[in-house]
């Protein structure tokens, strides 16, 4: 996250290319969405039974819908839906164990002034999760599980306006400790580019 940090701001400048100067963003709701890279850490390791797993699939096309609200003017609210994908790998014993998430997040997002009519935000707040997990074996057995629950998500993006009410974003999530002791749990890392859409 400390690389990602890093290079926001120079991409920011290099779009803008103007001087750094206070942002004035415009209060009001915004809603949009956006696709990419979902990296589900040790994924394979901490679903199921952790035993050498095999043909590790950890990364996926991951999604989300949003809605905000920025009532004040650096400091606002937002929420929406989070796809990260599936996740898929074989035990020795040739078992297929699989797992989706999905989930509803509410954040608080606050705008740091950075460039003219472009914005560098930070959010945090709540994932409520739901994962799935499936197992089969070799000889047509299968099980699932699932389970839902609440923890904290981080985030920190750009965006950047095209017209009044259109603008494309840039982004970086992580979510931690989704799952229990009953599916297993593990961290998960979401990239995404999108469209953001604001009356």
């Amino acid at each position: 996250m400390k690389h990602i940090l890093f290079i926001l701001p120079i991409c920011l400048f290099a779009v803008s290319g103007n001087p750094v100067i206070a942002a004035d963003f415009s209060n009001g709701f915004y809603y949009g969405g956006s696709g990419g890279l979902t990296d589900n850490k040790n994924v394979c390791e901490d679903i199921g039974d952790p035993i050498s797993p095999r043909n590790c699939e950890d990364q996926d096309f991951g999604w989300q819908l949003f809605v905000g609200w920025q009532f004040m003017k650096w400091i606002g609210i937002e929420g929406g839906w989070t796809n990260l994908g599936q996740s898929s790998f074989m035990q020795v014993n040739g078992t297929i164990i699989q797992s989706e998430t999905e989930g509803l997040q509410g954040n608080v997002v606050v705008t740091v002034p950075w460039l003219e009519k472009a914005g560098l935000y930070f959010k945090a707040g709540a994932f409520l999760w739901d994962i799935e997990v499936s197992q089969a074996d070799n000889l047509g057995n299968s099980q699932e599980i699932s389970d839902k629950d609440i923890d904290y998500v981080l985030g920190a993006g750009l965006r950047y306006p095209l017209t009044d009410s259109l603008g494309i974003g840039l982004e970086f999530q992580q979510f931690r400790d989704i799952g229990n002791r009953k599916t297993g749990s593990f961290d998960a890392n979401l990239v995404t580019a999108g469209l953001l859409f604001s009356f």
